[in-house]
């Protein structure tokens, strides 16, 4: 058996891409998020109970109806995503950009601006199942904001050495949230919230 939750081939260079913060240049809140995410995926690999791989982890925080909400929306992910999920082992010091894409989700969440939940969960799952996982996401996100854990990813860092390197490469550097909303018009996302 494997000891790393991510199944999914990877080369050198996805595994140690420089555009993307360790996981120790993160605060708190995307720390613990990525950790339970990354549990998360342990404990299905595993064959684990999520809360008993984690310690109870996010009780221990006073955030058992936030690991709740996280266990949901990886429910919905496990078993509708439309495509391949990097997630990495929990011991990994990279973070992958679909963790980050998860990041950001949770902190739009926070920020309302569910227009940014839904389209970055359609890039993982289908319509009907970003329906399912987007109140999970946002009640997520609320419970997280009101323990004062509020998520700021910093953005991409700019290796670019000329100006016109730098606007060439500005679409590269996007964060799949931004793509995803760029093609996404807002008419196209269905009244979600009430």
């Amino acid at each position: 058996m494997s000891h790393c939750a991510n199944d999914n081939p990877r080369s050198d260079l996805d595994h140690a891409a420089t555009d993307h913060p360790q996981l120790h240049q993160l605060p708190f809140s995307a720390q613990l998020l990525v950790w339970g995410m990354r549990s998360w995926v342990t404990a299905l690999k595993t064959e684990q109970s999520f809360d008993a791989l984690t310690g109870d982890g996010f009780a221990q925080f006073d955030l058992g109806s936030a690991g709740r909400s996280l266990d949901e929306v990886f429910q919905i992910l496990a078993v509708a995503a439309s495509r391949p999920i990097d997630i990495r082992c929990v011991k990994c010091r990279n973070l992958s950009e679909d963790e980050r894409l998860l990041l950001d989700v949770t902190a739009a969440g926070q920020a309302d601006s569910h227009h940014l939940v839904y389209a970055g969960l359609s890039e993982l799952l289908p319509p009907a199942a970003v329906r399912n996982a987007f109140p999970s996401v946002v009640s997520l996100a609320k419970l997280l904001g009101h323990a004062g854990l509020h998520l700021t990813v910093p953005p991409r860092a700019d290796s670019s050495a000329s100006p016109g390197a730098a606007a060439a490469g500005a679409a590269h550097r996007a964060s799949l949230l931004q793509r995803a909303a760029q093609r996404l018009p807002a008419h196209d996302m269905p009244a979600l919230m009430h």
